[in-house]
Order: structure tokens, then sequence, then C-alpha cells
């Protein structure tokens, strides 16, 4: 079951590598787009589309800026091993499903199973935090136990 987790960590890895490269290739494009913007328009419309374009290229500034965050944190889980208590890296199963405790992204389909990847600074994150096998709590009205944790 830690081959589980380890694989899980390793795609989530590589999906916030390729969600990060892929914005950096969308913000390059819309700097050459406002680099030839202002070679050939004059006026209201030039001043608009800079706008535009400087607006979205902030909001990928931001994105890519979340997303390298994200990695941090994966970088800095040590998931090789298994965990008696829920701590950060941790891949417990429960009654109501497979949880990972990392970064927030929520629900993710992994070699056809549902996985939640929550932060422990989520409110779930916060109850799981520090639990064990056999703890049940409640959570939204609905009753949790911890079947296993790795």
């Amino acid at each position: 079951m830690l081959n589980e987790k380890i694989l899980l960590h390793q795609f989530l890895v590589e999906k916030i590598t390729t969600d990060i490269h892929l914005l950096e290739t969308n913000i390059n494009s819309i700097k050459e787009s406002k680099s030839n913007s202002t070679k050939s328009s004059v006026g209201d419309k030039y001043e608009t589309e800079t706008a535009l374009l400087q607006i979205e290229e902030a909001q990928l500034q931001n994105q890519l800026q979340q997303k390298i965050e994200q990695l941090n944190i994966l970088n800095r889980i040590d998931y090789n091993k298994s965990n008696t208590i829920v701590i950060d890296g941790s891949l417990i199963h429960t009654n109501i499903g497979k949880f990972y405790i990392s970064i927030g992204i929520g629900k993710l389909k992994f070699n056809d199973e549902q996985y939640f990847i929550i932060s422990s600074k989520s409110p779930l994150g916060l109850l799981l935090y520090n639990r064990k096998i056999g703890d049940i709590f409640e959570f939204n009205k609905q009753t949790i136990n911890i079947i296993n944790t790795l």
C-alpha cells in the first residue's frame, strides 16, 4: 500500500510541474503579444488591448506562484515512509474515501480511484491531523472512521 502513496505523490508532482510549464508558456505568449501589440497598434485600441493583456498576465503570474508553492510543499514531504498518525504526506483510508494530506486541490482520479487531495490547513485536514487508525469523528454531520493510514 505504501507503493500507492508513492505513485500518487509522484503523479501530483508531475501534474503540478506540467501546470507550471503550461502557465509559463501562456505568460510568455502574452508577453510576446504585448510586444507585437506595441509595434502595430496606436491610440485607444492599443491601450485597451495592452490593459487586457496585463490583467491576464497578472492572473497567470498569480496562478504560477500558487503552483510553485504547491510544488515546494510536495517536494518537502517525505512520502517514502508509513505514518502511524496523520501528518503531511499521509494517505488515509476512511469509510468515506481516501485522503492525501499535502496540497489543497480537491478531488482527483488516479488509477481508476478517487482521492481527495487536501491541505493539513483545510477544515478536514485540521480534524484529521494527528489522528490514528481506529479514530472516529464527525465532520459536516458525517461520521468518519480512519481505517488505515500510510
